[in-house]
């Protein structure tokens, strides 16, 4: 990927290699004859059309294609303003990795093993695979994994090991990322689902409960350490007494998060429960799909411990803005959640789709969340707030229109419905 969707932005620290577009920069003034979208479907797409080898209409079509994407640059940099409910980073810088982008690198196979493919970046991929296991402690040697390209596939591959051992049974929580259940389909493999708690948090009764009704296989667990990230993702195997696949983020155990909520599951009481219900350490392998918190918690610990002192600014501003967005919308009489320690605060969804829409908010049944990345601003989160309770007023004048009950969702004591008030 050369540049990034901030390359353009007015705020641009880009100097000398990309000029910023203006204001009132309107793509529509240069693009003459544009050919409307076509609706396939719902889907909305652009007609593909193949080069002309007429010299003069293929110089026509270039300059086409040209206006396409500086509209199509624009109207990126206009959504990326009001970006709140997924955990992307938007303040990234790539300008520097574009001129790798003439290169056909491609780190073929095991990065540990050399290969006679000589266009490879295999000593930064190993690199960053050191790096985090130096942050998980994980002595060198017993370790090995590769970098991926997304957080699915990295849940493919890790469960794809665990389900190389043996037909085992697939256990794991019910509000896991959708592609866990992608990978029980495409491996045949038996996904029994374990009940969450309201606060998102693994129901450890109800999980040793199914791993007592399932003891005829060993199991195959999925542990979520936080969920949704972007760009480059890693799989790390631990090779320990305990059969672990970590994913994590490059961006960026004994504890896990959970994939909307932000909770944190005790995975050392997980293991617990399966020693309880009869399944030695060779009868029982962990999945931990660390998208997001694989990455924060172990800085996170420190943050705990010692607060401010060992911690960054930038991150204590995070979680000073997390903290804000929790407690606003419980003074205006919007319930909301926010376990400690985590940037993503659950609340109660809007009620309609076009606020859903602007602030590309993620949705699930009555809840709404808004993720608190580095790149998220004070002044972002109070034009959010602001228009968050004055759209609410609107929503609610008609009678037909109550506040959403939030108690099965995220608990009673964060519901502030008219029964929980």
């Amino acid at each position: 990927m050369v540049g990034t969707v901030d390359v353009l932005a007015h705020d641009s620290s880009i100097k000398g290699v990309v000029k910023s577009l203006p204001e009132d920069f309107n793509p529509t003034v240069f693009i003459q004859d544009f050919v409307p979208p076509i609706v396939v479907e719902n889907a909305i797409c652009n007609e593909i059309t193949e080069p002309d080898v007429d010299d003069e209409v293929a110089g026509e079509r270039e300059a086409y294609v040209e206006n396409v994407l500086a509209g199509y640059v624009r109207s990126l940099t206009e959504r990326t303003k009001n970006h709140l409910g997924y955990p992307i980073i938007l303040d990234f810088d790539y300008v520097a990795l574009s001129q790798f982008q003439n290169f056909p690198i491609n780190n073929l196979g095991d990065p540990f093993i050399e290969s006679d493919y000589g266009v490879h970046s295999r000593q930064f991929e190993v690199g960053v695979l050191n790096w985090f296991a130096r942050l998980w402690e994980l002595e060198k040697d017993e370790y090995s994994g590769y970098i991926t390209n997304c957080g699915t596939e990295g849940n493919l591959h890790g469960i794809l090991v665990g389900r190389g051992l043996a037909r085992w049974n697939f256990i794991c929580p019910q509000e896991s990322h959708y592609s866990v259940f992608k990978a029980a389909h495409i491996y045949r493999m038996e996904c029994v689902k374990i009940k969450t708690l309201c606060s998102g948090e693994i129901d450890c009764e109800d999980f040793k409960a199914m791993l007592l009704c399932h003891k005829d296989k060993p199991a195959i667990v999925n542990v979520n350490i936080g969920k949704f990230l972007l760009l480059c993702f890693f799989t790390l195997h631990a090779l320990s007494s305990h059969l672990f696949l970590i994913q994590a983020l490059t961006l960026k155990l004994k504890t896990a998060g959970k994939t909307v909520k932000g909770a944190v599951d005790d995975i050392d009481l997980l293991i617990n429960k399966l020693e309880e219900a009869g399944y030695s350490h060779d009868k029982f392998y962990i999945h931990c799909d660390a998208a997001l918190f694989g990455l924060m918690l172990p800085f996170v610990k420190h943050f705990k411990q010692e607060r401010i002192q060992r911690f960054s600014e930038r991150s204590a501003k995070v979680f000073e803005e997390c903290t804000l967005l929790q407690r606003s919308p419980c003074d205006a009489g919007i319930g909301a959640m926010l376990h400690e320690l985590s940037n993503i605060v659950v609340f109660e969804g809007p009620h309609d789709e076009e606020f859903v829409h602007k602030w590309q908010l993620a949705c699930q049944g009555n809840i709404a969340r808004v993720v608190i990345m580095p790149n998220v601003t004070i002044e972002k989160l109070h034009d959010f707030l602001n228009e968050l309770v004055q759209r609410r007023a609107v929503w609610l004048r008609d009678a037909k229109s109550q506040p959403y009950c939030l108690a099965s969702a995220v608990g009673h004591k964060n519901c502030l419905c008219a029964l929980h008030r």
